[in-house]
C-alpha cells in the first residue's frame, strides 16, 4: 500500500495483505458515501443534475487542494478528503509480517 500524500508505505505478506485489503474495501464504500451524499443533497436543490455533479466535484477538488497547502496544516482534520482517506488505515497499521515505512 503506497499513499505518498498520507505518508503511508506498507508491504504485507500476500495473505495478510489480501485480508487487510478486503477489510478496507467496505470502509472505502462508506467513505465514498460522503461524496455521493453531497451530490444527492445538491441535486435536491433547484439545479440540474449535471450542475450538481460539477459543484460536487469542484468542492472535493478544492477541498483536496486546500488540504495539501501548508497554510491550512492546522485545519487538516476538518477537510472532507482527510476523512475520505480513513479507508487506508487498516493497511497502515503494523502487524507481524508487515513492513511499514
Amino acid at each position: 500500500m503506497v499513499d505518498p500524500i498520507a505518508h503511508i508505505f506498507a508491504l504485507h505478506e500476500p495473505v495478510p495483505g489480501l485480508v487487510r485489503y478486503l477489510c478496507a474495501l467496505p470502509l472505502l464504500g462508506l467513505c465514498l458515501v460522503t461524496i455521493a451524499s453531497l451530490g444527492f443533497m445538491l441535486s435536491c436543490l433547484n439545479m440540474k443534475p449535471a450542475a450538481a455533479t460539477i459543484v460536487t466535484l469542484t468542492v472535493v477538488f478544492f477541498d483536496f487542494i486546500f488540504r495539501n497547502l501548508p497554510y491550512f496544516e492546522s485545519l487538516k482534520p476538518c477537510f472532507i478528503t482527510t476523512h475520505i482517506n480513513t479507508w487506508l488505515q487498516p493497511s497502515s497499521t503494523t502487524s507481524p509480517g508487515a513492513t511499514s515505512g
